[in-house]
């Protein structure tokens, strides 16, 4: 039987709402949007642009292809020459990466941009005014699009080259009136801010239609003194464009449009907001804060395995992906973390103290309590309860995962264990060790007890008493226990590991950019002026100065996640977590010699970790010496 695709829950767009983002003219971009989509066959998605000097061209074919379009489509086609000239400064174009998406992933989510070259970051438009190479994945709404304006297709085309010529062409105002209305209707589950900080609100176009039903002539999209920001300038742009059928430009606000009644707009703006209530669904997924890409399992594992890179470069979470995407099922995974006061008696076991409850039912609880009886029996520990699953079900794999291996003592957490480390070709301990005599009993009992189960678990393997008695002398590691651990030799107080014990594991390096992917197109607003700032440039240029100008190792650096991404959505969040966690690395541990390298934007004579945090709360990258502003 085949079952549908598992959704994977995608991560939330960053609604960009204090951000510098314009984007005049939107018509002509949504109308070379809908017309490529249209003349190339209505893709799933498309690259489009060549670049120009620094700025940015359809290539010919594209341009053939827009042309047969319209030609093909309308009963006076125009020129190539002049579709040429039309679409040579179009918004599609001419405008940044981010204004593109500002445009149609929030307000009317036709598409989402990216550059054709995966390998450039979000922000490589920003400086310079260098376009590139552009990929847009678009939205099932082009089809609602398509289906209204199939049955007139010429009509349709006509308002296309009206928008795309800016007014050089005769639109049909039927089709342009369904047009905008569908538009407007997409719009509807978009966001605004009437300006930056806590005291201003967010709201949605159903906001401001409410204000005119209740009788007010004018609303104001910011509030006094405020600058219009990010989508709400494009909110701005789009009214004056006529691209909302129920509002109309008044100067700096916005006035009902004289061609809809309050009573219309009222039932209008119901229905509005009530898409924006059906638009917060929530589902139950399984969670992944780095990526969700599902991970094949693999039958050559390495049996132990140390990851290692620099903080940030989640380790956890890869490692965490991949046990589950191996070791799937209930009790096969098992995680432990080290600390500088774990133990060998902690990881592996040792007697402890042990309650005997007195269970008299003629004594009261107090004097149940007061007669219970402290004895001590042998405790395992996580190694050896994954060490007796794997004995028990030796067709069954076991993963023992190791958080920060080298924040405790490793050759004294493992004892005379590691030297069951060395594996054979089959994956089993090349040299088995003594079982310690306070361990032998309840390693005898554990493994007798199989024998007294219940039938049903066609995995478990009896031991007889014979047989539980000789798995029990010696320790040998099964082929089906695995051993995963993560580790940063950069951490502060971290043991060093001796050869020794190195070369019995697995070492594989994490990038100090893996998964980079993730963050690379999460902004953040800085500073007291709430200048935008790419968060992966950011983390990245701080990297180079800690390489180039403090001349620290590379485990040292910041990785991907140093920051997590869900602290990057809000502006007060990750201001927080960018002291608490980014400037005190910096100036506690990776720069802590080399701070007035690292701070050149700061006073040489005063850098104290509370001043550069005042600094940044002020003047954001500028700190280190960076303006890595929007443009």
């Amino acid at each position: 039987m085949t079952m549908p695709s598992e959704f994977h829950q995608p991560r939330p767009v960053n609604a960009r709402l204090v951000t510098k983002t314009s984007f005049p003219h939107p018509k002509q971009a949504i109308a070379l949007l809908l017309a490529l989509w249209h003349a190339t066959g209505k893709p799933a998605s498309l690259e489009y642009g060549v670049s120009v000097g620094t700025g940015l061209a359809l290539d010919e074919s594209q341009l053939d292809e827009l042309h047969e379009f319209f030609e093909s489509n309308s009963a006076i086609s125009p020129e190539r020459s002049d579709v040429e000239k039309w679409v040579a400064q179009n918004p599609l174009l001419a405008a940044q990466l981010e204004s593109l998406n500002a445009a149609f992933e929030l307000i009317w989510h036709l598409g989402s941009f990216s550059f054709a070259d995966k390998g450039l970051n979000r922000s490589a438009e920003r400086t310079g005014g260098k376009r590139f190479p552009k990929a847009v994945d678009f939205t099932s709404n082009l089809d609602i699009i398509d289906a209204c304006v199939e049955r007139d297709m010429s009509a349709y085309v006509s308002v296309l080259l009206n928008w795309i010529s800016d007014g050089g062409w005769q639109a049909d105002s039927a089709m342009e009136d369904s047009l905008v209305k569908a538009l407007a209707a997409f719009a509807e589950v978009s966001f605004y801010k009437t300006g930056k900080g806590d005291d201003n609100i967010v709201y949605t176009p159903h906001n401001v239609y409410d204000q005119f039903s209740h009788g007010d002539e004018r609303v104001d999209l910011t509030a006094p003194g405020q600058e219009r920001q990010g989508p709400t300038r494009i909110f701005a742009a789009l009214v004056k464009d006529s691209l909302n059928p129920y509002l109309a430009s008044a100067g700096q606000s916005v006035a009902m449009s004289q061609a809809t009644t309050p009573e219309t707009l009222r039932a209008y703006s119901r229905r509005a907001e009530t898409a924006i209530g059906l638009s917060r669904l929530e589902v139950a997924v399984r969670e992944s804060a780095v990526a969700d890409t599902p991970v094949e399992a693999d039958d050559s594992l390495p049996r132990n395995l140390i990851m290692f890179g620099a903080p940030g470069t989640g380790k956890s979470h890869d490692l965490d992906l991949r046990a589950k995407a191996n070791f799937p099922g209930e009790g096969r995974i098992t995680r432990v973390t080290f600390h500088p006061e774990y133990t060998y008696s902690q990881f592996v076991g040792a007697y402890k103290p042990w309650v005997e409850p007195d269970e008299d039912p003629k004594k009261s609880l107090a004097q149940q309590f007061r007669d219970s009886k402290i004895t001590y029996r042998y405790e395992f520990g996580p190694f050896m309860e994954t060490y007796v699953r794997a004995m028990l079900h030796p067709s069954v794999t076991y993963v023992l995962l190791i958080e920060e291996l080298n924040r405790a003592n490793p050759a004294a957490a493992f004892g005379d264990i590691f030297q069951l480390l060395d594996r054979d070709a089959t994956g089993a301990s090349k040299y088995p060790v003594a079982t310690p005599s306070d361990m032998r009993g309840e390693l005898w009992k554990r493994l007798y007890e199989s024998t007294f189960m219940p039938e049903g678990d066609e995995t478990l393997h009896r031991y007889s008493k014979e047989d539980a008695t000789a798995a029990a002398k010696q320790l040998s590691l099964p082929p089906n226990m695995y051993i995963w651990a993560t580790m940063n030799s950069a951490d502060q107080g971290v043991f060093p590991m001796d050869t020794a014990f190195k070369r019995r594991w697995s070492f594989e390096y994490m990038d100090i950019n893996h998964g980079y992917e993730v963050i690379r197109d999460f902004d953040v607003v800085l500073g007291e002026d709430g200048h935008v700032v790419n968060w992966d440039d950011l983390r990245r240029k701080i990297n180079e100065l800690l390489l180039d100008d403090c001349k620290v190792n590379e485990d040292k650096l910041l990785g991907p996640f140093f920051i997590a991404p869900e602290a990057l959505d809000d502006p007060d969040t990750f201001a927080k977590a960018f002291k608490d966690k980014v400037l005190l690395y910096l100036c506690e541990d990776a720069a802590k010699m080399k701070k007035p390298n690292l701070f050149k934007g700061c006073d040489r004579k005063t850098i104290t970790y509370s001043y550069v945090c005042g600094e940044f709360d002020v003047r954001g990258e500028e700190i280190f010496g960076l303006s890595l502003a929007e443009e």
